[in-house]
């Protein structure tokens, strides 16, 4: 009786612990998506987007008037990539149909600045149903954004793969690109971008999430994969 009534207080006193730890852990997350949230405001707070969107309008109707169409093209994608960061991503969640497009944008973008009749090699290929599905904004345009800056050369030689599935209110993403040596590839995509991810999918996506980075001398990739 003496050892089982001591069992039972122990096994009280293990389940307080745990418990207490569980809370400790959940307002640490909490304290760090509130200054995550923070950082992102105070970024938004050194633009002034009135005088951003009005210089960007101006510029339309100039290229528009001499009718350059690439040019006039350009900044409306420049434009919806902007409004999007700065204003449709203040939530919680968004369509990843939106996140899709702005990615897109964010490419042709990009890719602008490279020949069109020898452009680097970049594929986007999409399966099942985005628009069944939500996510956090911006959480998978810093992966593209990524694999632009280390994945293509000044040349504009390099590949970049990425696929999107969408099933059963899962999602998996994948990004695959050129890896360049000389240029410590590497080691830069552990910047303060793929940091401020991975801490925004544990504060989002807690237990139903996984992501794995394998880099070699040729290529870098990103699997990502969220469970609903």
């Amino acid at each position: 009786i003496i050892i089982g009534n001591i069992m039972v207080v122990v096994s009280g006193l293990f389940y307080g612990l745990l418990k207490e730890r569980n809370q400790q852990i959940r307002r640490q997350e909490n304290l760090e998506l509130q200054k995550l949230e923070a950082e992102v405001k105070f970024l938004r707070s050194q633009i002034n987007p009135h005088f951003l969107f009005n210089t960007l309008n101006n510029i339309f109707a100039i290229t528009n008037r001499n009718e350059d169409q690439e040019g006039s093209d350009a900044l409306l994608r420049l434009s919806g990539l902007m409004r999007y960061m700065l204003y449709d991503s203040a939530v919680e969640s968004i369509g990843l149909q939106q996140e899709v497009e702005h990615m897109q944008n964010y490419m042709d973008l990009m890719l602008l600045k490279y020949k069109k009749d020898n452009p680097p090699e970049v594929e986007f290929i999409i399966e099942g149903e985005p628009q069944s599905m939500r996510v956090a904004p911006l959480i998978l345009l810093p992966f593209v954004e990524n694999a632009f800056k280390h994945g293509i050369n000044n040349k504009g030689q390099g590949r970049i793969h990425i696929n999107l599935e969408v099933a059963g209110g899962n999602m998996n993403f994948s990004v695959t690109n050129s890896a360049f040596p000389d240029r410590s590839a590497s080691s830069e995509h552990q910047g303060i971008g793929l940091d401020n991810v991975k801490k925004r999918l544990e504060l989002h996506y807690p237990d139903k999430h996984t992501l794995e980075i394998k880099a070699s001398e040729e290529e870098y990739k990103i699997e990502l994969r969220i469970v609903a």
